[in-house]
């Protein structure tokens, strides 16, 4: 009986522990201020108004409805949204608009708007204009687009409202009252921290360190190699390299294989056409898009495509379906001068850009998580791995004063280029032992090897 009093008297002290530590859990929890959103590293803001007006119902209200069109049959319909940003002592690295669309998506230009407007209320005849351009949205078959947003989200609390204006064509989204409504996906970290990871959206927004000057001058327009011009084939909102099969973050300029889409696989690629003067170079090239001041596409026209040897006494043709990104890039005027990380004004001369990729392959994996760690620039002699063509590609704008254009990714200072290697390879085999390895400076190459 003693001891059964006394194990008693212990598991009634230890329950009455327990329920006081229970208590002062939740005298905290009602005293503490709520969860700050600075101990999160991604969170994602919903629009707390979203709406469609159109101009032949220019009294009428359209705010609850399961889906938002843009350039609807009935008549010119713009979207509006609005997103409440709260304040958050995270460093933002990234944010994004993210729309689900039903259907394929034609081409949307996003404007900035006041965000004095309601849901409930809102009309053509009361709905606010458009006051600043900032991108272009759409053109795609996928059913999610997206579209950096970075800028207008800096930490402190403010709306953000928006409006989407057709370019092209008719898109329907997904509204708030389907459960699949617009959103802001935001990536971010901790003073103390490492950046977020983006590589699970689209990790070739991330900027880098830009050289002043040509990180291998072999790679230029001189050395053993040769060059080809490739014309513009198409824009797009995909990258097959890092969203195999989905809309990409950001419109695409592509150079070289004209049937580079977001599903497209090696034997595709090479089954296809190229706008390259080298017959053979099927590859696959492309940047963001340049945007003008008010957010029009700015095309390039043609893009050269060196191939050098990089400081290597002997290189090994890029193998079979090798992808790589570069960020290491460089703006310039004209042919020549000093590079910088920002476009200037260049006078009487074109604004351009340069994008090298790197020449030293790792010897065994055509691509890698962030599509870069396979490669190096270990130039020359110095590569500890197999030595490769060393690529670059030059960007020529009809522009001359480039100080306020931007890039579908970001700031000019996000400049990047992919490549696939998807040439007819013993075109490209050709090329490699006669005018880099045969120590033969072949020029532009036009026609076949």
């Amino acid at each position: 009986m003693q001891h059964t009093q006394a194990w008693y008297r212990r598991t009634s002290a230890w329950v009455l522990a327990v329920l006081m530590l229970m208590s002062i859990g939740i005298v905290v929890g009602i005293l503490a201020p709520s969860k700050s959103i600075a101990q999160n590293r991604v969170y994602v803001v919903e629009a707390r108004g979203d709406a469609t007006v159109f101009s032949a119902y220019p009294h009428r209200n359209f705010g609850e409805r399961p889906r938002l069109v843009v350039d609807a049959y009935s008549g010119n319909s713009r979207v509006y949204m609005s997103f409440a940003i709260p304040a958050t002592s995270l460093i933002i690295d990234q944010a994004t608009l993210v729309l689900d669309t039903k259907g394929s998506a034609s081409r949307m230009n996003v404007l900035r708007t006041s965000p004095g407007w309601d849901e409930h209320g809102i009309t053509r005849t009361n709905a606010p204009a458009g006051w600043r351009h900032i991108g272009s949205i759409g053109r795609s078959r996928a059913q999610r687009v997206g579209l950096d947003v970075t800028r207008f989200v800096t930490g402190s609390a403010s709306t953000l409202s928006l409006v989407l204006v057709s370019h092209s064509g008719r898109t329907a989204i997904a509204s708030s009252e389907s459960g699949h409504g617009p959103k802001i996906k935001i990536h971010g970290h901790n003073a103390s921290n490492t950046p977020t990871p983006t590589v699970s959206w689209d990790p070739s927004i991330s900027p880098s360190s830009t050289p002043t000057s040509d990180p291998t001058p072999s790679a230029t327009t001189d050395g053993r190699g040769f060059l080809t011009h490739c014309a513009v084939s198409h824009f797009a909102q995909v990258d097959p390299i890092v969203s195999p099969g989905h809309v990409s973050m950001h419109e695409h300029e592509f150079f070289g294989n004209t049937t580079t889409t977001a599903n497209s696989t090696y034997d595709s690629m090479i089954a296809g056409t190229t706008t390259c003067d080298a017959l053979a170079d099927t590859a696959g090239y492309w940047v963001p898009t340049l945007l003008d001041p008010e957010g029009n596409v700015v095309s390039t026209g043609v893009v050269k495509v060196y191939y050098r040897d990089g400081g290597a006494t002997s290189v090994t043709a890029f193998p079979p379906d090798l992808r790589m990104i570069s960020h290491t890039a460089s703006w310039f005027c004209g042919a020549g001068g000093e590079g910088t990380a920002e476009p200037q004004d260049c006078g009487a001369k074109p604004v351009r850009v340069r994008v090298y990729f790197p020449n030293c392959w790792d010897g065994v994996h055509l691509d890698s998580p962030d599509h870069m760690s396979h490669m190096t620039f270990d130039r020359g002699r110095d590569c500890t791995g197999v030595p490769v063509p060393a690529v670059l590609l030059n960007v020529v704008y009809p522009v001359n004063d480039g100080t306020a254009y931007t890039l579908s990714s970001g700031p000019p200072s996000t400049m990047h280029a992919d490549f696939w290697n998807t040439w007819q390879q013993d075109g490209l085999q050709a090329l490699v032992d006669r005018c880099i390895n045969g120590s033969v400076t072949c020029g532009r190459i036009e026609g076949g090897p």
